[in-house]
Protein backbone atom coordinates (compact mmCIF):
# COMPACT_ATOMS: atom_id res chain seq x y z
CA UNK A 1 0.00 0.00 0.00
CA UNK A 2 2.93 1.99 -0.47
CA UNK A 3 2.12 5.39 -1.80
CA UNK A 4 -1.07 4.65 -1.88
CA UNK A 5 -3.47 8.17 -1.25
CA UNK A 6 -6.56 7.26 1.32
CA UNK A 7 -9.13 8.83 2.03
CA UNK A 8 -12.33 8.99 3.79
CA UNK A 9 -15.34 8.26 1.54
CA UNK A 10 -18.92 6.81 1.89
CA UNK A 11 -18.92 3.38 3.95
CA UNK A 12 -21.76 0.74 1.83
CA UNK A 13 -23.79 -1.19 4.63
CA UNK A 14 -25.26 -4.57 3.50
CA UNK A 15 -27.28 -6.87 4.65
CA UNK A 16 -28.50 -10.09 2.58
CA UNK A 17 -31.96 -11.64 4.26
CA UNK A 18 -31.26 -14.87 2.65
CA UNK A 19 -33.16 -16.91 0.39
CA UNK A 20 -30.74 -17.04 -2.11
CA UNK A 21 -29.53 -13.40 -1.88
CA UNK A 22 -26.85 -12.51 -3.56
CA UNK A 23 -24.19 -9.78 -5.00
CA UNK A 24 -23.74 -10.63 -8.41
CA UNK A 25 -19.87 -10.66 -9.79
CA UNK A 26 -18.58 -6.70 -10.19
CA UNK A 27 -15.80 -4.37 -9.71
CA UNK A 28 -16.17 -1.49 -6.68
CA UNK A 29 -14.08 1.00 -8.82
CA UNK A 30 -13.37 0.68 -13.04
CA UNK A 31 -11.56 3.19 -15.45
CA UNK A 32 -12.71 6.06 -13.28
CA UNK A 33 -11.50 7.35 -9.75
CA UNK A 34 -14.95 6.87 -7.80
CA UNK A 35 -12.18 7.68 -4.23
CA UNK A 36 -12.63 3.86 -3.46
CA UNK A 37 -9.00 2.20 -2.95
CA UNK A 38 -9.83 -0.85 -0.25
CA UNK A 39 -12.51 -2.49 -0.12
CA UNK A 40 -13.62 -3.75 3.21
CA UNK A 41 -15.70 -6.23 4.28
CA UNK A 42 -16.14 -6.83 8.04
CA UNK A 43 -18.61 -9.95 9.02
CA UNK A 44 -21.43 -9.70 12.11
CA UNK A 45 -23.20 -12.97 11.22
CA UNK A 46 -23.06 -15.29 14.77
CA UNK A 47 -25.12 -17.69 13.45
CA UNK A 48 -23.35 -18.27 9.93
CA UNK A 49 -22.87 -21.69 9.40
CA UNK A 50 -21.44 -23.98 6.20
CA UNK A 51 -24.38 -24.43 3.86
CA UNK A 52 -25.70 -21.14 4.61
CA UNK A 53 -24.41 -19.36 1.73
CA UNK A 54 -22.84 -15.72 1.30
CA UNK A 55 -19.53 -16.60 0.84
CA UNK A 56 -17.10 -13.71 -0.77
CA UNK A 57 -15.76 -15.16 -3.87
CA UNK A 58 -12.68 -13.01 -5.44
CA UNK A 59 -11.77 -13.71 -8.99
CA UNK A 60 -8.14 -12.13 -8.89
CA UNK A 61 -7.38 -13.39 -12.58
CA UNK A 62 -10.47 -12.53 -14.39
CA UNK A 63 -9.86 -9.56 -16.83
CA UNK A 64 -14.01 -8.75 -17.85
CA UNK A 65 -16.86 -9.14 -15.29
CA UNK A 66 -17.19 -12.86 -16.31
CA UNK A 67 -15.74 -15.09 -13.38
CA UNK A 68 -13.02 -16.82 -14.86
CA UNK A 69 -9.56 -18.44 -13.31
CA UNK A 70 -9.17 -19.73 -9.57
CA UNK A 71 -11.59 -18.07 -7.32
CA UNK A 72 -10.93 -17.64 -3.36
CA UNK A 73 -14.06 -18.19 -0.93
CA UNK A 74 -13.89 -16.28 1.98
CA UNK A 75 -17.01 -17.20 4.86
CA UNK A 76 -18.72 -15.18 6.75
CA UNK A 77 -17.57 -16.02 10.07
CA UNK A 78 -18.83 -13.33 12.90
CA UNK A 79 -15.60 -10.89 13.62
CA UNK A 80 -13.44 -11.84 9.81
CA UNK A 81 -12.60 -8.68 8.29
CA UNK A 82 -11.76 -9.38 4.25
CA UNK A 83 -9.51 -6.49 2.85
CA UNK A 84 -8.37 -5.96 -0.69
CA UNK A 85 -7.77 -3.33 -3.49
CA UNK A 86 -11.12 -2.80 -5.20
CA UNK A 87 -9.65 -1.69 -8.57
CA UNK A 88 -10.62 -3.24 -11.89
CA UNK A 89 -8.13 -6.29 -10.35
CA UNK A 90 -10.49 -7.49 -7.79
CA UNK A 91 -13.73 -9.28 -9.78
CA UNK A 92 -15.80 -10.44 -6.61
CA UNK A 93 -19.34 -11.50 -5.79
CA UNK A 94 -21.63 -12.84 -2.65
CA UNK A 95 -22.57 -16.55 -3.32
CA UNK A 96 -26.48 -16.85 -2.91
Amino acid sequence: LKDLWLMRGRPMAAVYAGAGARYTPHYDCVAVDNGRKITCVLYLNPFWKPGDGAELQLFPEAKGISPEGPCHEVEPLQGRLACFLCDSRNLHAVKP
